[in-house]
């Protein structure tokens, strides 16, 4: 004889995969978030702010800094 294993005796087994399987894609998808979030955030440093009381020349366009 021996043991047969059914649908149904391994359903704990298989819930606990898929519990597995979700949480390493939503750890992927967040980490994946998290590092556009600091991409964008670096780029925006690297943005130069003009004040609206002050006129857009040539020259602060050509020499920002």
């Amino acid at each position: 004889m021996g043991i047969h294993h059914t649908y149904k005796s391994l359903r704990g087994e298989r819930a606990n995969r898929k519990q597995q399987k979700q949480e390493e894609l939503q750890r992927k998808s967040n980490a994946r978030k998290n590092q556009k979030r600091l991409e964008q955030q670096k780029n925006l440093k690297n943005l130069i702010q003009v004040p609206i009381d002050q006129p857009i020349t040539l020259d602060l366009l050509t020499k920002p800094k």
